[in-house]
């Protein structure tokens, strides 16, 4: 039995956390095309800009307390959701872009949340 707070706990939180993530670029997937009515609709929402803003001031946020944070294993978990937070915004983006332009994905490191990463849009640019 684990012990709900141990360093075994945190340790398999953690790992099954980041061995669960589900790598993809949101210029990948194959969501259907909004027509210029449809994105209308969507930029008309009052909060929208705030839901943009949001995600990706969240994943600033998540990444810049990762940084400070001393255990390696925590460190990595919590900059893989920064990393995710930004992505959200991202994929925010693209479904309200006119239109959409797919391009073929960046190749991703091992572990993009551990690269240098472009918010605009969220791919990493280097592997370190």
């Amino acid at each position: 039995m684990i012990e709900i707070g141990s360093d075994e706990h945190k340790e398999r939180f953690c790992r099954q956390f980041v061995a669960s993530h589900r790598r993809y670029h949101p210029e990948s997937l194959a969501w259907p095309e909004l027509d210029a009515a449809a994105r209308e609709r969507l930029r008309a929402i009052p909060f929208w800009p705030e839901v943009l803003f949001t995600e990706r001031r969240a994943g600033a946020i998540v990444d810049a307390y990762a940084a400070t944070i001393a255990d390696p294993v925590v460190r990595e978990a919590v900059a893989l959701q920064g990393f995710e937070e930004a992505r959200h915004a991202d994929f925010l983006r693209l479904i309200s872009t006119t239109p959409r332009r797919r391009r073929s994905p960046t190749p991703w490191c091992a572990k993009p949340w551990r690269c240098k990463v472009s918010r605009k849009p969220a791919m990493p640019t280097s592997c370190g």
